[in-house]
């Protein structure tokens, strides 16, 4: 279960009016996150106040990042790198 902690923390300001889709796993062929970056392109063109961020890394970073790139959607995905359990709760609470 997600701690009440993380429940309770608010939000960071500037998030005030976004939505945010929150992705984990490892960077590798069967998690797909490339088709994740094609897939919610399409989405954040229509609309600028969702973003994508990822929590995870792997084999396939330097690709995701590069589609990132071409879709030029740099300012709606955020690559989190490897973070840790308490990490992944406050994110999946907010």
């Amino acid at each position: 279960p997600i701690p009440a902690s993380a429940i309770a923390k608010l939000r960071p300001l500037d998030w005030k009016g976004r939505i945010s889709i929150f992705s984990c796993g490892t960077f590798y062929e069967r998690k797909c996150f490339p088709f994740l970056i094609d897939s919610f392109a399409p989405v954040a063109r229509k609309h600028p106040n969702v973003m994508l961020r990822i929590a995870g890394d792997g084999a396939e970073r330097a690709e995701v990042a590069r589609r990132i790139q071409v879709h030029g959607i740099e300012s709606q995905v955020e690559l989190l790198g490897f973070v840790n359990r308490e990490r992944i709760c406050q994110e999946l609470a907010w």
